[in-house]
């Protein structure tokens, strides 16, 4: 291999080494609460890290609704690993998972279809809990909704019993976007996914989506007209 074939050949896997590519992962919850007029609800742990991630179901007179689950690790298995928990009197620190829904600036729950992507772009709002008989009547097909998933250390106390208080380092979290797919007839929990990539923006399955465009680094552009120029030095070198 000659020497410009060796160097451009470095400079494509460079540029290539830095592409990344989003995974998301999807799901059936297969999972129907039966609307009976009393409290029903099912809790579901999307991303598989042991901790509930949403929960969904009736309230008494039949009104349906969503709520995004914070949850940890029992207290006693961190004692159990001889990991001391305790930052001050009355609390604790562990590792907890906080799940919100993506509304709109207005506060009202955003819905997505089939080919949408979710992510940090479309979070104009945040909010655990919601009702949801106007999106999801009775007679409707189905509705999805985007969710995001923080995961990090966060401060509890407990005083009467145990309470989540604040994540401790909000910049070290790992943020993961997801979606679920309601549908009535009683509550039918269907289709749901996230994306394994803290950061990255998850895709509803179905529909046309375009991959990112990656820009190319600048040092990457560089290189490569670097390496053109001594192709063209090299032909005029070898014609005169």
């Amino acid at each position: 291999m000659t020497f410009l074939k060796k160097m451009t050949a470095i400079a494509l896997l460079s540029t290539f080494g830095a592409t990344a590519h989003a995974t998301t992962v999807t799901l059936d919850l297969d999972t129907t609460v039966i609307e009976d007029g009393t409290s029903q609800s099912a809790t579901f742990d999307i991303n598989n890290d042991g901790l509930d991630d949403i929960r969904g179901g009736f309230f008494s007179g039949n009104r349906p609704f969503i709520q995004g689950q914070t949850s940890f690790d029992e207290i006693q298995s961190v004692f159990a690993l001889g990991v001391e928990p305790v930052i001050q009197d009355d609390f604790f620190m562990q590792r907890a998972s906080s799940t919100n829904f993506i509304t709109d600036a207005a506060g009202n729950l955003k819905t997505f279809d089939a080919g949408d992507t979710i992510g940090s772009a479309d979070v104009e709002g945040l909010d655990s809990f919601e009702f949801i008989e106007s999106l999801v009547p009775a007679d409707s097909p189905s509705v999805t909704l985007g969710f995001r998933i923080e995961v990090g250390d966060a401060i509890f106390g407990t005083g009467d019993g145990v309470f989540f208080q604040q994540f401790a380092n909000p910049d070290d979290n790992d943020i993961f976007f997801g979606f679920v797919n309601i549908e009535r007839g009683s509550l039918i929990f269907g289709a749901a996914g996230f994306n394994t990539v803290s950061g990255q923006a998850a895709v509803v399955p179905g529909g046309a989506v375009q991959p990112n465009a990656v820009p190319l680094p600048a040092s990457s552009l560089l290189l490569l007209a670097g390496i053109g120029g001594l192709g063209a030095l090299r032909r005029r070198k070898k014609s005169a």
